[in-house]
């Protein structure tokens, strides 16, 4: 639980370095309360019991804590001071000062040594294990110290009368230690519930932001899969005209019609559905040769006329992903890109290895003209003459989701090939524990 809190602590302190702050205000707090009480006591065992108590040494050690003290505050002022090491510094000071106050003032017979306890208890909720650890032996060697190193305090009294001062002295410090832990973790607790509750609000605002971001793109990518058929069903429309005064036989063209219509209600069939489901971008897992041949599939469906040819390198059996909507939208893009180019061949492969799933694309057109390389799949950008420029730039955002990236490359003998690599291990949830399992059907 403590490492728990302690990364709940960094992840505040990163976002939100007021809380951080607010954290070392509390130890500067407590560090003063214990600082006075102990000047208190000292004046009072001088001049109210009249003992021979050492107020110069003892002066001068709450001075040289009191100067830390200041240029820790003075820190404070400074962005980004706050870190782990000045909080384990300064508890580490304080363990220290107050081992010098016990070695003035009767050693391991005093008793405040219950004092060690609150900055543990400090450390324990603020910092990692292995830095508790560490003070935790710090104050265990401390405490041994004062078993053999310590000035005895003077006796004034009867043994009775001694020993009754002893006890009241350790009531007074376990309700001091206990007043001190109280009230500083306490608020500490309800600044580290209120990081957290900053956390899940970022966290589901993150979220929010994301669906929205894949519906964009879900949408954009439909829009664009959308303007292929639209097209091709404006040139038929106006074929049919043709052949209708003509006085020909339509069956074909109506056919044809009815092909791009489905493709369009499919389109918005998938937007629609993915709109509706839990996460924008949970998906199917499956293995990536069946997703490969599933794209394979539905695009010769859309695009018949042209001539897709298909094959797949790697080892059975295929390693698996977690491939969505928006993922198939990416290579439908890309494909009819390839067809247009050159209906007559487009080029479809699959190929893995341990670390990284490519897909390439290939055709045999006429390539990218000039500088229009560098543009295209960087932002708006197409050279057709009744393209949007929007399915390279929609295919490397979907990409790069995944956690992958995107070339293109222009082929010796003539065309382009686009590929695609998306890293194995961001998409397998058996080697990445943080991917959403929810997804995994």
């Amino acid at each position: 639980m403590m490492d728990r809190w302690f990364r709940n602590w960094k992840a505040v302190s990163s976002s939100d370095k007021g809380l951080a702050r607010k954290y070392v205000r509390w130890l500067v707090i407590f560090r003063y309360s214990w600082m006075a009480m102990t000047a208190l006591l000292l004046l009072l065992a001088r001049l109210v019991a009249d003992m021979p108590v050492l107020i110069l040494p003892n002066a001068g050690v709450l001075i040289l804590l009191m100067g830390a003290t200041l240029y820790e505050q003075r820190l404070l002022l400074r962005p980004l001071a706050v870190s782990e090491e000045l909080l384990s510094a300064h508890l580490v000071m304080e363990i220290m000062a107050l081992s010098a106050i016990l070695v003035l003032n009767g050693g391991y017979t005093n008793p405040f040594t219950s004092l060690y306890l609150p900055p543990l208890a400090f450390a324990a909720a603020i910092l990692s294990f292995r830095t508790t650890v560490m003070l935790a032996l710090m104050a265990v060697l401390g405490y041994t110290t004062l078993m053999f190193v310590y000035l005895p305090l003077p006796s004034f009294f009867s043994h009775q009368a001694m020993m009754n001062l002893h006890l009241w002295g350790m009531w007074i410090s376990f309700l001091v230690a206990t007043l001190l832990i109280v009230i500083v973790l306490s608020n500490m607790a309800h600044q580290l519930r209120q990081g957290e509750a900053i956390l899940m609000t970022m966290r589901e605002k993150h979220m929010r932001d994301e669906r929205i971001i894949a519906l964009g793109t879900l949408a954009a990518g439909a829009a664009h899969t959308l303007s292929t058929p639209l097209a091709t069903m404006m040139v038929v429309v106006d074929e049919m005209e043709v052949r209708h005064e003509e006085g020909l036989n339509l069956c074909d063209d109506l056919h044809i019609l009815r092909q791009q219509v489905d493709r369009c209600h499919e389109a918005l069939e998938n937007i629609l559905a993915t709109a509706g489901s839990e996460r924008v971008q949970a998906g199917q897992y499956m293995e990536a040769e069946a997703f490969f041949e599933q794209i394979a599939q539905r695009w010769r469906a859309m695009r018949g006329y042209a001539s897709l040819r298909c094959h797949t390198v790697g080892s059975s059996p295929s390693p698996c992903l977690l491939a969505d909507e928006s993922l198939a939208h990416a290579l439908f893009s890309i494909l009819d890109n390839a067809a247009d180019a050159s209906p007559q061949y487009v080029y479809f492969r699959l190929d893995w290895d341990g670390d990284e799933l490519r897909f390439d694309i290939e055709d045999k057109g006429s390539g990218f003209p000039g500088r229009a390389m560098k543009l295209a799949g960087e932002t708006v950008f197409t050279s057709k003459s009744q393209g949007h420029g929007l399915g390279l730039l929609l295919a490397r955002s979907v990409v790069e989701r995944y956690g992958g990236h995107m070339s293109i490359h222009i082929i010796a003998h003539g065309g382009t090939r686009v590929s695609i690599m998306l890293p194995l291990k961001v998409n397998n949830p058996l080697e990445n524990p943080g991917l959403d399992q929810s997804a995994i059907s």
